[in-house]
């Protein structure tokens, strides 16, 4: 996948996703303070923006590497913050690469985990986004899949974490302050890049 497929993907993809932005915001204001929503909204406004303006001649680094800031600056919260700051360690990690392949994907989402795990002092365990996007990633790895099929795997495996992490209590975040009192309830990041995968599958 070169990069305008990856910016025709990514556009189309969003557009879905900006579907979920209340959904994202109710799940939010069970244990939080029901920004999400909003951030995700205007993330997808700046982020197809800046798809949109991208000249026909850049590489998958430089698509991700705006996509990272974009996402940084979008709308002040710290999920932005940390996924636009991995979206940019991850354009680093497939730097050079003119087509994306899946193991290259895979390289790319594991570089956004890691830095979010290091800046958000967070692991899989927490309830936090890293509980879908680790198992997701794995599933990628480990499959002989590809395509839409291994998509469905992803997707099959971030749904299955995020039902399983729901009824732990969150150790990181605002969600944390809620205590007991979260234990049922989804962690809308984790939710939020599971609506993203599930956009990127109906984009298809």
């Amino acid at each position: 996948m070169n990069a305008q497929e990856l910016r025709q993907r990514l556009i189309a993809a969003l557009s879905i996703l900006d579907e979920s932005s209340d959904e994202l915001r109710e799940l939010d204001s069970a244990v939080g303070d029901g920004d999400l929503g909003v951030t995700v909204h205007a993330i997808v406004t700046a982020a197809q923006s800046a798809l949109q303006e991208l000249p026909a001649e850049v590489t998958p680094e430089e698509l991700l590497t705006l996509m990272g800031t974009t996402v940084s600056t979008a709308n002040p919260s710290t999920f932005g913050s940390l996924v636009g700051a991995g979206i940019g360690a991850g354009a680093k990690a497939v730097s050079g690469t003119t087509d994306l392949s899946q193991e290259d994907l895979a390289r790319f989402g594991f570089a956004v985990t890691e830095s979010i795990a290091r800046r958000g002092k967070s692991g899989v365990g927490d309830k936090t986004v890293l509980d879908a996007m680790v198992p997701s990633l794995e599933a990628l790895v480990n499959t002989e899949a590809r395509g839409v099929a291994a998509l469905e795997l992803a997707i099959a495996a971030a749904t299955a974490s995020i039902e399983l992490s729901a009824g732990e209590v969150a150790k990181k975040g605002r969600a944390s302050w809620a205590g007991e009192r979260g234990i049922g309830t989804p962690d809308a990041g984790a939710v939020a890049y599971l609506r993203f995968l599930q956009a990127l599958h109906a984009s298809l």
